[in-house]
């Protein structure tokens, strides 16, 4: 950078998006590829965009994806912080650090209570805060299938109803699904822009949808985007096999641990990933999030009251449950994130197997940012 350039950074308007789009292509994808995510997405605002400028002309994007997961079943809001790009020819500056750093400055006082990302590049983001959290990856060659009674077909618009009421119902008690409305499912479909043999839906003599199964286009394995079902993994199995007709058995993919025997134990292998990163940004409304739920535990246990302190990105705070007579050890960003997003395995025996039970953990993909 020249030592007499003049460095802005700003929230982009309406006016911004086509020159946003234009700087996305230096993902080496075509603008058509990024367009449905801005254009088609109802919870994209121009002002989501922060735009780094070097002399007038843009530099450098971050956008912040607008999402509600769920923790617990429960909802919380998240800004999902992705595109993240310079131009070439101002690589090397430091402006994605200048993006986040003003960035951070705004988003605690907008609501959101956490932030996730996936990078290549952790390194960047633990400076600013955000520590890994693990995930793994399913891999797995489907072999054998179990026969299934029933019809499975295209996906077709007229599903999108209790498509939407399957996918709700089934993530309903999990950490880390997406909450999605109708205009968020509508403009979902526009962005992942999935071939119709890709999503397939399958229902039951009497009619009822028992599943779905979605994938996307890319090649090599086959990446499930989403495998909600009702109750049996036959189901699965079976959409499974349909897909497999056209796209090979090998499959990878995230799934939570309560559909991994859709694969049998043979067929399927965990691989530790790395990528996913996540911090508080505001710890008032992240713990207006989790205290509820922390709380009725101990009430459910029969554990008069505890108090445990979290010492955060954002901040540090001591939370007081019921009578809070027993104090735990205080947590750490890593150590709340490993918690929060998968919880203990439940063989330690104390209190925290209470506070954090194993949690049915998955980001679907379909989801990604």
């Amino acid at each position: 950078m020249a030592a007499n350039a003049h460095v802005t950074v700003r929230r982009a308007t309406a006016a911004d998006v086509d020159a946003v789009l234009d700087l996305l292509i230096e993902y080496d994808l075509p603008r058509r590829h990024f367009e449905p995510q801005y254009l088609s997405d109802p919870t994209y605002r121009p002002t989501d965009s922060w735009l780094l400028e070097e002399d007038g002309r843009l530099a450098a994007h971050l956008r912040v994806f607008d999402r509600t997961i769920l923790v617990s079943g429960t909802g919380m809001r998240v800004a999902g912080i992705g595109n993240v790009i310079t131009r070439r020819l101002h690589r090397g500056r430091g402006h994605a650090s200048r993006l986040l750093q003003t960035a951070l400055g705004a988003l605690p006082g907008e609501g959101y209570a956490y932030s996730l990302l996936g990078t290549d590049i952790p390194d960047l983001y633990r400076r600013f805060g955000w520590v890994p959290i693990t995930q793994w990856a399913v891999s797995a060659t489907l072999g054998r299938v179990t026969p299934w009674r029933g019809e499975i077909k295209r996906f077709a618009l007229d599903d999108l109803p209790v498509v939407a009421n399957l996918y709700a119902t089934d993530n309903a008690h999990r950490t880390g699904p997406t909450v999605r409305d109708v205009a968020y499912w509508r403009g979902q479909l526009a962005w992942l822009d999935a071939e119709p043999e890709m999503f397939l839906v399958a229902r039951t003599s009497d009619g009822t949808l028992a599943g779905y199964v979605r994938v996307d286009r890319s090649e090599g394995p086959t990446h499930v985007l989403e495998l909600i079902l009702r109750t049996e993994l036959e189901v699965g199995r079976a959409l499974l096999s349909r897909v497999a007709e056209r796209r090979g058995r090998v499959f990878q993919t995230h799934l939570p641990c309560s559909r991994l025997d859709v694969f049998y134990p043979d067929e399927r292998a965990l691989v530790g990933e790395s990528g996913l990163m996540g911090r508080v940004l505001n710890v008032q409304s992240f713990v207006e999030t989790v205290q509820p739920i922390w709380a009725q535990r101990l009430q459910d246990a029969g554990v008069p009251g505890a108090r445990i302190r979290l010492d955060t990105s954002a901040g540090s705070r001591e939370l007081n449950m019921g009578d809070g007579s027993l104090m735990l050890p205080p947590l750490k960003e890593e150590q709340l994130a490993d918690l929060l997003f998968h919880g203990r395995d439940q063989t330690a025996g104390d209190i925290r197997d209470i506070l954090f039970p194993a949690q049915d953990f998955v980001l679907w993909p379909a989801d990604d940012f």
